[in-house]
């Protein structure tokens, strides 16, 4: 049972002015500045420590605007800033950014374009360092858009960084980053509706991940006429990471053909192989079409759906490793992220935020199930990971001998929406979803191959603000059998002038079979927005999580927000009150925060 407390003061004095030299369009001098002295005391028990210090406090933004009116407008810039970043059911960050540039803009008709040179540092710590992370980074770049004529666009982009990355674990990476890009676009036809788009991308990056890409894309879109269109599209690139040396070629036609007002087709066929240094190639070919149905009917409307797609997979005999890199998943809380790949090595994953900085440690912040057909991660609350966010993956594969995988998906949705009576807003849905797989291999024992039926069916109501669903979804599976159920409700209420109510809550339960869990998940947030009198304003909110799950434990986290505004010409002051508590099987951790400012404009 630890105890860590931390106890900051700071008083800043704020400056705002604006001036020119010679005339306002010469030199035009925007500045702000703040002032002060921060005095903070720290008592850890964690981290064994008393520290008691004081500060001064210099933040700033200057900015000089330079022949303003003239063909080549110029910026001058310098800034130093610094925020709170606040973590659901943990401790905020400090973060602190320094930067200073120089921005040019060339005023043309044809071709605008925008050159930028900047250097820029931050730092971002924590109460006991566990989040701490600096990154310094040295800049220039470019950007035009060049009109060749009506119909005929480029567009040029160009970036070179120096960057170095450290985290508190110790981690640190230096490395260049040089990315260009070129698109050409072009339109055609009697009525300019046709177009075609080339882009290519290079990019190259040192440090301790080496990455180089060349990647070439075209894109042809035709209109064939209100009803027909067909796109086109073929990709080739070449990618390094490290060791990996990987090339893709791809290409597919669609079809989009409108039938009737209320019946759409479409269709797509392709292709796309990869080929490894690892002499490892993998070869796919698939075709796939669906219909798209819309009616409307007595007291509504009537919405359906149904396809089928064919995938052919040829894979060659994987003797060594194979590494997969950037690979985008999204979490859900409180979901794991699936990573859907057969034999991933143990302790290969690696996961960083989507511009690959910071990277999140095994343990702390996430933790990995691993099993034959693929990885589960579980994101573990109040670690800085926030529901809906993007994550990269890299990870490695282990060998595995060639086969030809055959796959067969079908789906069909319905839904009825009522759009009068007094239940208009009501709707009814039901998804199914099929997918089944033939394989041919040496040695079937070491595949496993994931065979799917997916029944879905629910209802929504909106009204107003008002937006309730009720949901169910059985999983039939070889691999990870499921059933879930999901009840939730929004609402957005504007009460009067200067004052809005906002609610979710939202009950998930999940049954897995495959190991056996049950998970139950429960979670409130809400937010009341009021004015209370023309010059005071009031802000409450409240976020309450309660997750219970058989294998991974359970957590149980509440966070409660209170703030004041008040603004009377130009003096301002404003408070701010946070609290949160998160406790967990074998943790438990709270945090408060207190936080006011006054502000006089002269």
């Amino acid at each position: 049972d630890l105890t860590d407390t931390e106890t900051r003061l700071r008083e800043l004095l704020d400056l705002n002015g604006q001036m020119y030299f010679g005339h306002k369009n010469l030199v035009d001098l925007t500045a702000s500045a703040q002032f002060g002295l921060e005095e903070s005391t720290l008592d850890s028990e964690t981290a064994q420590a008393k520290i008691d210090e004081s500060q001064l406090t210099t933040l700033y933004n200057l900015s000089a605007l330079i022949l303003a009116n003239s063909y080549m407008p110029t910026t001058v810039y310098t800034r130093r800033d610094e925020v709170t970043l606040d973590q659901a059911f943990s401790g905020s960050i400090d973060s602190l950014t320094s930067e200073t540039g120089i921005v040019s803009t060339i005023r043309s008709v044809s071709a605008p374009t925008t050159l930028r040179v900047f250097h820029l540092e931050n730092d971002q710590t924590s109460l006991l360092g566990t989040s701490d992370s600096s990154l310094t980074q040295d800049s220039a770049s470019a950007q035009s858009n060049i009109t060749l004529s009506d119909q005929h666009r480029l567009d040029l982009n160009w970036a070179f960084d120096q960057v170095s990355e450290t985290q508190g674990s110790g981690f640190q990476n230096d490395y260049d980053r040089n990315d260009a890009q070129i698109a050409e676009t072009f339109t055609f036809g009697g009525k300019g509706q046709h177009q075609l788009r080339s882009f290519l991308r290079l990019y190259d990056e040192s440090g301790n991940f080496k990455y180089q890409t060349v990647r070439w894309d075209e894109q042809l879109q035709l209109i064939h006429s209100e009803r027909l269109e067909t796109r086109y599209n073929t990709t080739a690139e070449h990618l390094s990471r490290d060791d990996l040396d990987q090339t893709m070629a791809r290409g597919d036609a669609n079809i989009r053909h409108k039938l009737f007002d209320s019946l759409v087709s479409t269709g797509t066929v392709g292709g796309q192989q990869i080929k490894t240094s690892e002499s490892f190639s993998t070869t796919d070919l698939f075709i796939n079409g669906g219909l798209e149905y819309t009616k409307l009917v007595p007291y509504g409307r009537f919405d359906s759906s149904a396809g089928v797609s064919v995938n052919m997979q040829q894979n060659s005999e994987r003797g060594g490793l194979l590494t997969i890199v950037d690979e985008p998943h999204t979490f859900n809380d409180p979901l794991p992220i699936v990573l859907s790949r057969r034999q991933i090595i143990p302790g290969s994953i690696v996961v960083t935020a989507l511009g690959g900085f910071p990277t999140y440690i095994e343990g702390p912040d996430y933790t990995v199930s691993y099993f034959p057909d693929r990885a589960e991660v579980r994101i573990l609350p109040g670690r800085g990971v926030v529901d809906g966010q993007t994550l990269l993956f890299d990870y490695v594969l282990g060998p595995e001998p060639g086969s030809n995988i055959d796959t067969l998906g079908t789906s069909i949705t319905v839904r009825y929406t009522l759009t009068e009576t007094a239940l208009r807003g009501l709707s009814v849905y039901t998804t199914y979803r099929t997918q089944t797989n033939n394989l041919d291999t040496e040695d079937p024992t070491l595949f496993v191959l994931d065979d799917v039926r997916v029944l879905q069916y629910g209802a929504d109501y909106r009204r107003g603000g008002l937006t309730l669903r009720a949901e169910q979804e059985n999983r039939e599976s070889t691999v990870n059998p499921y059933d879930t159920s999901k009840l939730q409700a929004t609402y957005d209420y504007i009460l009067g002038i200067g004052s809005v109510v906002t609610a979710d809550a939202s009950y998930d339960l999940i049954d897995y079979q495959m190991p056996v869990n049950h998970v139950e998940f429960i979670r409130l947030t809400t937010r009341w927005e009021q004015r209370l009198t023309g010059t005071l304003a009031m802000t409450l909110g409240l976020e309450y999580r309660d997750e219970k799950d058989d294998l991974s434990g359970n957590s149980n986290g509440l966070e409660e927000r209170f703030g004041l505004k008040w603004k009377y010409r130009q003096t301002s002051a404003f408070l701010e009150v946070n609290n949160s508590s998160l406790e967990a099987t074998t943790s438990e951790q709270t945090s408060q925060t207190l936080e006011f400012g006054f502000r006089r404009r002269f």
